[in-house]
């Protein structure tokens, strides 16, 4: 799949993702090419037809959510949609969500912000080992460093009973901002509702 860019759009994206401060867009400009360029296992063969590409897209679900928070912003989820073990390869897996954040870049355009939400649903111990770290390493660089938008909050819902694991192998990535943005909870449709009508009702009856 080739996302289509407008050039002018594209550096917005970056100027607006800063608030307009031109030395942090320059260096966000600066990760973004970098990465980018260096890193073709997850930004090189993007062909859907390929059937690596295919099954990363069969056995994930990346959704942006039609309704927006009243904030404005965008709400993007990400889940397994097969937990079978053996079918995940994690690069693949990253190189189908970066593809996917380029067309969510290119048709919100200049968002107010983006909340994201990871639903651990399905996700076992064994998917640990598939964990590529180098991949993860240059994940959590461009989120923090590349990504030309305003992320608003990261909620990881159906926490898991290994989530220490997990964290154990992320924190130490995150930076300070990151890591105010992270909230754990175990409650899908409330949280999902909290997000999108802003409210912190926690009533399952109202649900």
């Amino acid at each position: 799949m080739k996302v289509q860019i407008n050039i002018n759009e594209h550096l917005y994206l970056f100027l607006h993702s800063n608030y307009y401060n031109l030395d942090a867009t320059k260096d966000t400009i600066e990760v973004y090419f970098q990465l980018r360029s260096s890193s073709p296992e997850l930004f090189a063969n993007r062909a859907l037809k390929n059937p690596a590409n295919e099954l990363a897209w069969t056995i994930t679900n990346m959704i942006a959510v039609p309704k927006t928070t009243p904030e404005g912003y965008n709400v993007l989820l990400y889940r397994l949609a097969d937990s079978d073990i053996s079918k995940l390869q994690f690069v693949d897996a990253m190189k189908a969500f970066f593809l996917f954040n380029d067309v969510r870049l290119s048709e919100d355009g200049l968002s107010p912000g983006y909340i994201v939400i990871f639903d651990m649903k399905g996700v076992s111990f064994s998917h640990l080992a598939k964990i590529n770290l180098s991949a993860v390493r240059k994940f959590m660089n461009y989120i923090q460093e590349g990504h030309p938008a305003r992320l608003k909050g990261v909620h990881v819902i159906n926490a898991v009973a290994f989530m220490d694991k997990i964290l154990g192998i992320v924190r130490p990535l995150m930076k300070t901002g990151l890591v105010k943005l992270v909230s754990f909870t175990r409650i899908t449709r409330l949280i999902l509702s909290a997000i999108l009508n802003g409210t912190d009702d926690k009533n399952p009856a109202t649900m």
